[in-house]
């Protein structure tokens, strides 16, 4: 994280507005990556950037599933794919729910037939 806070600090104020990290060669996540991801995210929400996530494999997935991160997970910040993160942005974070309700397994089991 400390080369993604250089690199935003290289850019004007105000221009980055997504940050989505591939998380695919992340096996495992130890009791101090929680803590520090959490401040990330929290930080960069204080300065109007989105965070998503994608590619999580089971055990990171789980692991954040099972900590303060769960309702974050749980509100369409997590892809199965960098493609389906990268539509997401793309086409428009409001547009385009459907698909992080598809790459997020608690949105969708907790959809309504309404939806």
């Amino acid at each position: 994280m400390q080369r993604l806070y250089a690199w935003m600090k290289q850019r004007p104020p105000g221009m980055l507005q997504t940050v989505i990290v591939d998380a695919q060669a992340s096996s495992s996540v130890d009791s101090t990556s929680l803590p520090m991801l959490t401040h990330v995210i929290e930080n960069l929400r204080k300065q109007n950037v989105r965070f998503y996530l994608s590619s999580l494999i089971g055990p990171v997935r789980d692991t954040l599933m099972n900590s303060s991160l769960r309702d974050y997970v749980q509100q369409g910040h997590v892809f199965s794919t960098i493609h389906d993160a990268v539509t997401y942005v793309d086409e428009g974070v409001h547009s385009r729910v459907d698909i992080a309700a598809q790459s997020n397994p608690a949105k969708r089991h907790s959809r309504t037939p309404e939806e």
